[in-house]
This record gives structure tokens, C-alpha cells and sequence, in this order.
């Protein structure tokens, strides 16, 4: 059991790692203008045009970061031949995670749900890494990267809605724990290397 499930992990690491790589070409077409107009906003909004490069690269990689989870969800699809922004799927699906268990009280569904959470749980890892970064305000950051994933995660999970996507209901609750492993690792990282201190001081 113990040996599966750290191959499973192992998997869905080459899994996801392998869909951004496929769509990075597409996160980068609609990142790099996104982040040209918020420069250009953040530009003539601010009497301190100072533009610190520390701190622009990781807020160019959390926006990335966005569009990325945007596009592996299917919320945004481009297609080369058409470059269509938003891809319609068929019926509307919401259900729980959990619900094959309580169906199948399987080992093998067992596997399947924890894969299934696993996965949304790894791709939150990164914005309760990334979002502390450039968080301007130290103060109460946790629960403002809490309360940011949250809305994240419920906008992800309304649009999957809307746009007829297969969702589960309670993947929020699988993003807000990776959230919550993703900051814990912010944070050993910021014990051992004072990681925020370039990003956020001296807005």
C-alpha cells in the first residue's frame, strides 16, 4: 500500500509536470501581455515608478502560475487552428470525490479518490508557495493566502460549473490543503534563506 501510493505520487508529479510542458507555449501567449498591461498599469497608477526586477519576476511566475492552472483545467483552451479562448464541453457534472467509496468501498477506489485529491492537492502546492512572495503586506500573510486560494478555488470550481466541465464539489477542500503544504514550505524556506525580503520591501 505504502509503496503504491508513493508511485502514485510519483506519477502525478510526471503527470502534471508533463501537462504544463505541453501548454506552456499557451500560458506564456496569454501571460506575457496580461503582465505588459498590468506593468503598464502599475506604471502610471504609482508615483514611484521604480520597477524592481526581484520582485516583477515573481509576480510575472504567479501569473503565469494562474493561467497555467486556468488552461490544465480546460477553463481556458487555446486552439492553434482557431485560437478560440474558451473551450465548451458537454453536460454538467458536479459530485464528490468520495462518492465512488461510498459506492465501492474498494481498496483500488480508495486509490482512485486519493488520486484524484492528490492531484488538486499538488496543484495548489504552488500558491501557498508563490503567493507569500509577493504578498505586499506581512502582516496576517497566511490568511491572506487562504483567503485568495479559497477564491481561487471557487472560481475554478464556478467556471467548471458554467462551462459544463466534470468537477467534484469538494476539491476545494483538497486545494486549500495544498495550499496549506505549499506554505509551510514558504515558510522553511524563508527560515533558511530570507526568501521574502527581496520581494516585498521597498515596494
Amino acid at each position: 500500500m505504502l509503496i503504491r501510493g508513493k508511485a502514485m505520487i510519483k506519477s502525478l508529479y510526471f503527470m502534471l509536470g508533463d501537462t504544463f510542458l505541453q501548454n506552456i507555449s499557451k500560458v506564456l501567449i496569454i501571460t506575457i501581455p496580461l503582465y505588459l498591461i498590468f506593468l503598464i498599469f502599475k506604471f502610471f497608477s504609482k508615483k514611484n515608478t521604480k520597477i524592481k526586477i526581484s520582485k516583477s519576476i515573481g509576480e510575472f511566475i504567479f501569473l503565469g502560475y494562474i493561467v497555467a492552472v486556468l488552461v490544465v483545467t480546460d477553463i481556458i483552451l487555446i486552439r492553434t487552428s482557431d485560437f478560440s479562448m474558451f473551450y465548451e464541453y458537454g453536460s454538467r457534472t458536479i459530485e464528490t470525490t468520495f462518492k465512488g467509496i461510498m459506492i465501492n468501498p474498494s481498496l483500488e477506489q480508495v486509490l482512485v479518490t486519493l488520486e484524484l485529491g492528490l492531484n488538486n492537492v499538488l496543484l495548489f502546492i504552488p500558491f501557498g508557495i508563490l503567493f507569500p512572495l509577493i504578498c505586499l503586506n506581512s502582516q496576517k500573510r497566511f490568511l491572506k493566502t487562504m483567503l485568495w486560494a479559497l477564491i481561487f478555488g471557487i472560481s475554478i470550481e464556478a467556471l467548471q460549473t458554467l462551462s459544463g466541465t466534470f468537477n467534484h464539489i469538494d476539491d476545494i477542500l483538497w486545494n486549500m490543503l495544498g495550499v496549506i503544504v505549499g506554505y509551510g514550505f514558504y515558510m522553511l524556506a524563508n527560515k533558511l534563506f530570507k526568501i521574502y525580503t527581496p520581494f516585498n520591501h521597498n515596494n
